[in-house]
C-alpha cells in the first residue's frame, strides 16, 4: 500500500483519537469543577497547574473512597448540638475563644464521622470531596480565628467566622450523602 494511502487513513484517525482525548479531559475538568467548586480554582491557584490540580482532586477523591466513614448517631448528634449552643452563647463575653471552640468541634465531629485527626490538611482535603462549598467556609474561618487569637479580627469577622464555622458543623452532622458516580 502506498505511503500516501497509509496517511491518508490513518491521518483522520489520528486527529480523531486526539480530539476524543482532549474532550475526555476536558468533561473530566468539568466534573471536578463542579464537584469542588471552589476548592477546585483553589488547587489549580495553588499548583499553578491545571493538570497538577486534577491528578491531586482525583487522589482526594480515592483516598476518600478508602475512608470508613460513619454517621453521627442521634444521641451524639444532640450532644454536639448541645455544645455548639454552649459556645454559641459565650460569643458575646469571648469572640475569639467562641471561634476557636468552634474550630475545635468541627475537628471533633470530622474525626467523630472517620476523617483523619492527625493530619489537618488532609483532612480538610477529604472532607472536600463531600463538602467542597462548607470548606471553603471553613477555611474563611480558620484565617478569621487565627486573627481573632492575634486580637486583629473584628467582632463581625469573628461573627462571620462563626457562622461560616457552622455551615460545615451542621452539614457533617446531617446523615451521610450518597455515593456519587465518579
Amino acid at each position: 500500500m502506498p505511503a500516501s494511502n497509509v496517511i491518508a487513513i490513518l491521518g483522520p484517525l489520528m486527529v480523531v483519537g486526539c480530539l476524543a482525548g482532549l474532550a475526555s479531559v476536558g468533561h473530566r475538568r468539568h466534573r471536578l469543577r463542579t464537584t469542588f467548586g471552589p476548592e477546585y480554582d483553589r488547587v489549580v491557584h495553588e499548583s499553578r497547574d491545571a493538570r497538577a490540580a486534577d491528578r491531586e482532586l482525583v487522589r482526594r477523591q480515592r483516598r476518600h473512597a478508602a475512608l470508613r466513614l460513619r454517621p453521627i448517631g442521634p444521641s451524639a448528634v444532640n450532644a454536639y448540638a448541645l455544645v455548639w449552643k454552649q459556645l454559641q452563647g459565650r460569643f458575646a463575653d469571648d469572640p475569639s475563644g467562641a471561634v476557636q471552640s468552634a474550630g475545635r468541634l468541627v475537628n471533633e465531629v470530622a474525626a467523630a464521622r472517620g476523617y483523619p485527626a492527625d493530619d489537618c490538611g488532609e483532612r480538610l482535603a477529604l472532607l472536600s470531596v463531600d463538602y467542597a462549598f462548607a470548606v471553603a467556609q471553613y477555611r474563611e474561618a480558620h484565617v478569621v480565628g487565627e486573627r481573632g487569637r492575634t486580637g486583629t479580627a473584628t467582632i463581625e469577622e469573628l461573627r462571620s467566622a462563626l457562622a461560616q464555622y457552622r455551615v460545615l458543623f451542621g452539614e457533617m452532622l446531617m446523615t451521610p450523602r450518597p455515593a456519587r458516580l465518579r
